[in-house]
């Protein structure tokens, strides 16, 4: 397609308009793919160290995205830098911490002391000379709600 430069802004504007009112409001949600769901007790680090045989990732090969359901909060989840949560969640016997960059807006969720589901990556966080796996948030939402996700 070519256009003359001056006409680009109309042409984005009434692009914009015809699309704002004729998309469905249910293409307007973002949405995330899955790879697998997942339990707490299968994040080790052998299983990290195989998904790590998989790099270099980018656009054409995404770190995998897992999902765990009903897990619970700890009591030790807070809000960093007043944008980031860190969060300590529990599944079975077994806790993982992690963080969701720009996702403090989630406590609250947390904080209702209903099971969670949440979708992630698995990262290795080096801290104090200390290495363990974490949970990079993607979304959270209470098990079995819909209205909570993004």
């Amino acid at each position: 397609m070519t256009i003359e430069v001056e006409k680009i802004e109309a042409f984005r504007n009434k692009f914009e308009e015809v699309v704002s009112s004729t998309i469905a409001p249910e293409l307007l949600m973002p949405e995330i793919v899955i790879d697998t769901e997942i339990r707490f007790k299968d994040i080790t680090w052998p299983f990290y160290n195989i998904i790590s045989q998989m790099e270099p990732f980018g656009p054409e090969n995404l770190r995998p995205h897992f999902l765990v359901r009903n897990a619970f909060e700890t009591g030790f989840s807070k809000i960093l830098k007043e944008q980031h949560l860190r969060f300590v969640l529990r599944q079975d016997n077994m806790t993982l911490a992690g963080i969701g960059f720009g996702m403090a807006d989630k406590l609250p969720l947390l904080q209702m002391k209903k099971p969670v589901d949440i979708v992630f990556k698995i990262d290795e966080n080096e801290w104090n000379g200390q290495r363990t796996l974490q949970l990079r948030m993607i979304d959270l939402r209470i098990t079995g709600d819909l209205a909570t996700t993004n």
